[in-house]
């Protein structure tokens, strides 16, 4: 899940960068269009950012998750493994 999470950030950011560079022509030299191409490049990296934060920061939760529920099965596991070591003797 944690991977999913990550890949999703990814393809997220790649996208925001791709929709960011769509509209813009680096030919032309008129400072408006460069000004208007200049906003729609940093929505673009908005949208990379965002993306980008919410799938690492996802992936990151839900490894806490699976840690906190792998360290309840192991104290579980333990315990089990004491009280039939206890019922054994």
């Amino acid at each position: 899940m944690t991977t999913l999470c990550t890949a999703i950030g990814l393809l997220g950011t790649f996208y925001g960068i791709q929709q960011g560079l769509q509209g813009i022509n680096l030919s032309t030299e008129d400072t408006k269009e460069l000004i208007t191409a200049s906003k729609e490049l940093l929505v673009g990296m908005k949208t990379a950012f965002s993306t980008s934060m919410m799938g690492l920061g996802s992936g990151s939760l839900f490894t806490l998750v699976l840690f906190g529920c792998d360290s309840l099965r192991q104290k579980r596991r333990d315990s089990l493994r004491q009280k039939l070591k206890a019922i054994a003797r």
